[in-house]
């Protein structure tokens, strides 16, 4: 199962997906990233969803489930459901506008 390692509210996310694999979910004001880590978490390897402000409250109704997640919650809360990286790619392909 996948699960949150840590987490800074607003800001970020480390998550290992159940497939073994971890991705860092940071965002900013330019918009937010998930991005896949390798060496145990230590460095970034790809970027895998690069997803840009203009295009938040787009984000915003694709990946909420709640009606009072903010973006950050949503977000993490659709990662940490995703197994792999391949999910996470499949479900923003899906969702890109």
């Amino acid at each position: 199962m996948s699960h949150i390692i840590s987490y800074r509210r607003g800001a970020l996310y480390r998550i290992k997906l159940t497939s073994g694999e971890e991705v860092l979910v940071s965002f900013a004001k330019t918009g937010f990233k998930i991005i896949q880590l390798k060496y145990f978490g230590l460095m970034p390897s790809r970027t895998v969803v690069d997803w840009p402000a203009a295009k938040n409250d787009e984000a915003l109704k694709h990946f909420k489930d709640e009606p009072d997640d903010t973006l950050w919650e949503a977000v993490g809360k659709k990662v940490v459901a995703c197994e792999s990286i391949a999910e996470i790619e499949k479900f923003c392909a899906a969702h890109t506008v």
